[in-house]
């Protein structure tokens, strides 16, 4: 049955790699879409007798309370950070895997040590368009991460994806 207690509201702390990106004061949505290929039979015409996974994707999306130089630094993910600056680069043609990093969001209500409502991604990046007012009132710059299998893990029977709590 379920409970009320199983219910953590409240704002996260949002980390890629091992950069705190800021906090969150809005709720955040995982999405699961999962592809799949009709199946049908001759002797049936066009009528669907059946449907196979062709896998699927994970998207994250959430706004940040905050934008740092850091920040830009991972939500370009082919820029580059130096002596406070970011270095603008698109990377046309490179693979958004390479810069993907393990995306952790934290509920803030809980302390730093305490991960067992976390939620875990072993491989994401930042990707779409990132757009903010720099009107100095209200920083809240939403934002999107692909989330990859960890390619490490594809072969070994475990799970590529990621993890909910400790």
């Amino acid at each position: 049955m379920g409970s009320t207690s199983n219910i953590k509201v409240g704002p996260v702390k949002v980390t890629l790699g091992s950069t705190v990106l800021g906090y969150a004061d809005e709720a955040w949505k995982v999405k699961f879409e999962q592809a799949f290929e009709d199946l049908k039979v001759f002797e049936h015409g066009d009528t669907v007798v059946g449907q196979v996974g062709k896998g699927g994707t994970i998207t994250v999306t959430g706004t940040l309370a905050e934008f740092t130089p850091q920040f830009l630094a991972k939500a370009l993910p082919f820029s580059t950070l130096s002596s406070g600056k970011v270095d603008v680069a698109f990377g046309a043609g490179a693979d958004l895997y390479d810069k993907a990093e393990q995306l952790r969001l934290h509920p803030r209500l809980l302390g730093d040590g305490d991960q067992s409502q976390d939620v875990l991604f072993y491989k994401a990046a930042c990707f779409g368009p990132v757009e903010s007012a720099f009107d100095f009132s209200a920083r809240k710059i939403p934002v999107q991460f692909r989330v990859f299998p960890d390619r490490t893990k594809l072969d070994l029977g475990t799970n590529p994806w990621g993890t909910y709590g400790s």
